[in-house]
């Protein structure tokens, strides 16, 4: 029988340990990917009930601009409530969801076209 000498077995250990320092570090890579992808689905969902959100209360903006019933006020459109003040050419709106929103909609008052909106969230901490 060939005995081992100290040398071969600091070296055996050394050789474990880095194995297993390089598995450990593959695992946290893999786990911290799936969490990163785990939020931007997360944040992808957010933003697409947002979207929808914006779309009915836009969507009943545009009747009332084109029906030239647009006035300051509380609104529902598909059970959602909104406030909305119009000044000139720009529509402020605060939605009032799960996420409130509040929207800045710039419209030609001569046409009734919607230009462009800019949305943006409002976090409440409680």
């Amino acid at each position: 029988m060939k005995k081992l000498s100290s040398a071969n077995k600091g070296f055996i250990s050394v050789y474990f340990l880095s194995m297993l320092l390089y598995c450990m570090s593959i695992v946290s890579i893999v786990m911290i990917n799936d969490q990163r992808r785990a939020k931007t689905a997360m944040n992808i969902q957010i933003a697409k009930d947002c979207f929808i959100v914006e779309s009915a209360v836009i969507n009943d903006i545009r009747c009332m601009i084109e029906q030239n019933e647009l006035e300051d006020g509380f609104y529902t459109a598909h059970g959602i409530m909104y406030s909305l003040q119009a000044t000139g050419t720009t529509i402020y709106c605060t939605i009032n969801s799960e996420l409130v929103q509040a929207l800045d909609i710039t419209f030609d008052p001569v046409t009734g076209a919607l230009i462009d909106y800019e949305s943006s969230r409002i976090v409440t901490v409680e």
